[in-house]
């Protein structure tokens, strides 16, 4: 891949600041409960991990591997 053709989508400083606002809302929905928090593997698993690290809760994180099968 030639990463010099690569083009920036959504600043870095747009997506944490999401991240902040979805964990505000998770913690909110959430309070005095055990969310599982689950992510397809492979990309999501960068962004699971970003939201984990700043929920304010007691959490379960699981991962889901999906395979395409083609006959």
């Amino acid at each position: 891949m030639n990463y010099r053709r690569l083009k920036v989508l959504i600043k870095e400083e747009d997506v944490n600041r999401r991240i902040k606002e979805l964990c505000e809302e998770i913690a909110n929905d959430y309070h005095g409960k055990k969310p599982i928090l689950l992510s397809i593997l492979k990309g999501g698993g960068f962004f699971l991990a970003d939201l984990a690290r700043s929920i304010k809760l007691d959490l379960t994180i699981d991962l889901l591997l999906c395979k395409l099968h083609s006959s």
